[in-house]
């Protein structure tokens, strides 16, 4: 009887465990050239600012974007980079939170993406007509 109960509770933790845990989520990201510096070369930007949007997907992707009145470019992050979390929130290679969904954010370092990178479709968003090189 007391075999019986150790077993239930042991399947039920692990039942909680598995239930309880936040998937994740790829994200679109840059990857640095070959003997370059940290970002692909692109259009100058110091960085930008906005409110953080974002979407998951049924295929395990999520989308980011700012949006500001007019202007909704999409985001690429750096190598590694993920997300998860409720609210959606984007994390760095280290596990750091980066930027979460509704809050404003301020990305420094930041250069529009170059023509290259703009013909390819970002991973996990629809057609955008610009597009963020988020720096680390």
């Amino acid at each position: 009887m007391l075999l019986t109960a150790v077993v239930l509770v042991s399947f039920g933790v692990v039942g909680f465990r598995i239930g309880s845990s936040t998937p994740s989520y790829k994200v679109a990201t840059w990857s640095p050239p070959a003997g370059a510096g940290a970002l692909p070369e692109g259009r100058a930007l110091t960085g930008v600012t906005g409110l953080l949007a974002g979407r998951i997907n049924a295929d395990g992707t999520a989308c980011f974007w700012l949006s500001n009145e007019g202007y909704q470019p999409a985001l690429m992050w750096p190598p590694r980079y993920s997300a998860h979390g409720n609210p959606l929130t984007v994390y760095s290679q280290n596990g750091q939170p980066v930027a979460t969904v509704g809050e404003f954010v301020n990305l420094d370092g930041a250069v529009t993406a170059p023509e290259d990178i703009l013909k390819e479709p970002v991973l996990g968003c629809p057609r955008m007509s610009s597009l963020i090189l988020v720096a680390p």
